[in-house]
């Protein structure tokens, strides 16, 4: 809400209610009974009314929120996460590989025709080695587009090989073997396997998360878009001897030494571990603005050149602007259906 445009539409409202009452009150001395105000002013005094009670209701609203902690506000429950879509991408490059990446996208804008065709691009951006990466609005799109570029002879185009998706299965006993975690998950929720083709039953423990409970582990298992879609919308499956939750896991990779992401603490090329809470060069258990109860501040976003509020968070939130910039971009490479 403008608040000055709000204030100056209150200003004009009273000025017209205290030149009414001027003529008013001029008007008494010589009449003796005043005049009924118009229908103007009657209209003034009531949207005046309705916008103090609006401006009431909103200070009100506002109150609560200006006296939250920030363990308030973290303890909120997690935005849910994004729209999982049909994955159709293209990646585009050029044969002579000393071209930049402002030229491929030059000729790619060259080859096509998208008046003629009408083929719908959802997103354009540029990728590593000098490469453009296409996001097509369907299959179909991406099949005109596909043809208009390969008819260039200085272009490469190629559909990337997309992934699997994830899930996270919480509690499941760490005794077991990844072998047996696969084969407890097929033998105990035929129910929900009936009727998946023989071909999208592949299932395989990617890597393991720690649990508080020493005996109970977190794998995150990749599998086919059939199961992840049927697991995820069951939100819970039999492995061994409980009924465990199951969850979306993002594909994306963040390292725990910079906190960068799209790379792991072995390929990091920082030697200094950066603070998750405040982005020192220090570990969180040593981290002084969080022993002081300071506001958090998020390394990610301090490289993005983000500031005030949008800092405000640590380098793990899910609310995180850059997380779920990074985090689109990897699940753009995964096969949800």
């Amino acid at each position: 809400m403008d608040l000055t445009l709000l204030f100056q539409d209150l200003n004009e409202k009273v000025e017209i209610m205290s030149s009414e009452l001027r003529a008013l009150r001029d008007s008494s001395r010589t009449i003796a009974s005043p005049k009924k105000p118009t229908l103007e002013t009657e209209m003034a005094v009531q949207e005046v009314k309705e916008t103090l009670n609006t401006i009431k209701e909103g200070v009100t609203k506002l109150a609560p929120m200006a006296s939250t902690s920030y363990a308030q506000v973290a303890a909120r429950p997690k935005p849910e996460s994004v729209e999982q879509r049909p994955n159709h991408t293209l990646i585009i490059s050029s044969q002579n590989k000393q071209e930049t990446s402002e030229q491929v996208l030059a000729k790619i804008k060259d080859s096509l025709d998208l008046k003629k065709s009408g083929a719908r691009m959802e997103r354009v951006r540029k990728a590593r080695d000098q490469k453009i990466v296409v996001r097509c609005a369907s299959k179909e799109d991406m099949a005109k587009i596909k043809g208009q570029v390969q008819k260039n002879s200085g272009l490469t185009v190629r559909e990337p090989t997309n992934q699997d998706p994830l899930i996270c299965v919480r509690g499941v006993l760490s005794s077991y073997s990844n072998e047996e975690i696969v084969d407890l998950i097929k033998a105990q929720n035929g129910y929900i396997l009936e009727g998946v083709d023989r071909a999208a039953l592949r299932m395989k423990v990617r890597f393991r998360k720690r649990a508080r409970n020493p005996h109970e582990c977190h794998p995150v298992i990749e599998l086919s878009p059939a199961l992840w879609r049927r697991f995820v919308d069951r939100g819970k499956i039999y492995v061994g001897f409980g009924r465990c939750a199951v969850e979306d896991q993002s594909p994306l990779v963040q390292c725990m030494r910079c906190l960068g992401f799209g790379h792991t603490k072995a390929l990091c090329k920082q030697e200094n571990d950066a603070c998750n809470y405040c982005a020192g060069e220090h570990t969180r258990g040593n981290c002084p603005s969080r022993v002081k109860s300071e506001p958090p501040k998020c390394i990610n976003c301090f490289r993005a050149k983000r500031s005030g509020p949008d800092l405000a968070h640590t380098a793990y939130s899910a609310e995180c602007q850059e997380r779920i910039k990074w985090d689109n971009i990897a699940r753009s490479r995964v096969q949800y259906c």
